[in-house]
């Protein structure tokens, strides 16, 4: 087992070296600025979506997702918990999969990150056009 220091950015593995490692899920020790900022970037628009979307709740709209209606249902913290709890395990399974290569689409499933960025970009831009539309 490594060392602490290991934790805090020391890690040797950034990528992986044998083609065999590619092709099931492994940990590594590193990973890029750019997988970093795509993490932040994901776990920050899911919480101002949740934000947003607790705006437009309060204001007469109808949250039309049934798990995410479940969870508001207990509560607007509990929402929220949800959400990023939700974000969060499906951020940490494309990091611990991000080297895997998927032939068909010939993509690697780090790429999944702007997937999900753009997904909740589309989201948020519609939640501001309602804002825009029916609460300015």
């Amino acid at each position: 087992m490594p060392g602490a220091r290991y934790m805090w950015g020391r890690g040797r593995r950034l990528n992986l070296r044998r083609s065999s490692d590619r092709r099931r899920p492994a940990v590594l020790d590193r990973y890029t600025q750019g997988m970093f900022a795509g993490i932040i970037g994901v776990l920050v628009l899911s919480l101002l979506d949740a934000t947003l979307t607790l705006l437009l709740l309060s204001n007469g709209a109808v949250e039309l997702n049934p798990v995410m209606a479940y969870f508001l249902s207990h509560g607007q913290v509990v929402f929220i918990g949800a959400k990023y709890f939700f974000t969060s395990v499906s951020v940490i399974m494309v990091l611990l999969c991000s080297h895997v290569f998927i032939q068909r689409p010939g993509i690697y499933l780090r790429s999944l990150l702007n997937l999900f960025m753009g997904c909740f970009g589309l989201v948020i831009a519609w939640e501001l056009f309602l804002i825009y539309k029916y609460l300015i």
